[in-house]
């Protein structure tokens, strides 16, 4: 019996140390995706397994249930729309530095389309879960679970993302029509940048390989690419409240 429990708490130390490794890893792909899954509901599931008491155990796992039902079923409410927008500026600001890395997703390494959406997933996450707002923190979750191209941010992203206008440039449109969460799709879908207002964007650049924030006054070839302009769709003027 002792052997038995032993082999099962060093499975669990495993499949926890895993799951922290994965998310570490700063890039995603869908095998990366289903094992992080795969090991939360473990780690998440068999922890309350090793009190020792009976009646504790089932306390924990029925809270733990409680939790997962809520978010997954609950309907939540459509959350503030300022409040989300400075959310997302903020997150965006976080990744500033960070080295650039292909298809990253995390602040490990982060790529140009990786920064437009793990900075949306970390906004809606934290004020989901600061607001106990289950929308919020579903759609984080959709947003992580379903990859995207800067081409397919500016395609609409399955109804997530709309496209505004388009001009011959970022420094050209002079940030007309831009509220500080909008991005840019440059370039014909090659790179994405995110607008942080007052003339300010912040991009994960190949170049420099690294999370820079520019004016558009500065010398930057991006700058210049013909650009689409996108907007979350739950940052649109007419969703949400002001």
């Amino acid at each position: 019996m002792r052997s038995s429990k032993r082999i099962t708490a060093v499975l669990y130390v495993c499949c926890a140390a895993l799951l922290i490794g994965l998310l570490i890893f700063p890039i995603r792909s869908g095998a990366v995706r289903l094992l992080i899954i795969v090991s939360a509901v473990v780690t998440v599931f068999g922890a309350p397994l090793f009190l020792r008491r009976k009646s504790a155990r089932i306390v924990a796992l029925s809270m733990v249930t409680l939790v997962c039902g809520a978010i997954a079923f609950l309907p939540g409410r459509s959350p503030s729309m300022r409040q989300l927008r400075s959310a997302y500026v903020d997150a965006l600001r976080c990744y500033e530095s960070d080295r650039y890395v292909w298809g990253g997703e995390n602040a490990r390494g982060v790529d140009c389309s990786g920064i437009v959406r793990a900075a949306w997933f970390d906004a809606q996450l934290r004020l989901g879960i600061r607001s106990a707002n289950p929308q919020l923190i579903r759609s984080a979750l959709s947003v992580w679970w379903f990859d995207a191209s800067a081409k397919e941010l500016a395609a609409g992203y399955s109804g997530r993302t709309h496209a505004m206008h388009s001009a011959k440039g970022i420094r050209a449109n002079n940030d007309e029509g831009l509220l500080p969460g909008d991005f840019a799709i440059v370039a014909r879908g090659v790179h994405a940048l995110a607008y942080l207002g007052n003339q300010t964007w912040i991009e994960a650049d190949p170049g420099m390989g690294k999370v820079i924030v520019i004016k558009t006054s500065d010398a930057n070839a991006w700058l210049d690419s013909s650009a689409v302009f996108v907007r979350w769709s739950e940052l649109d003027q007419g969703t949400g409240h002001p």
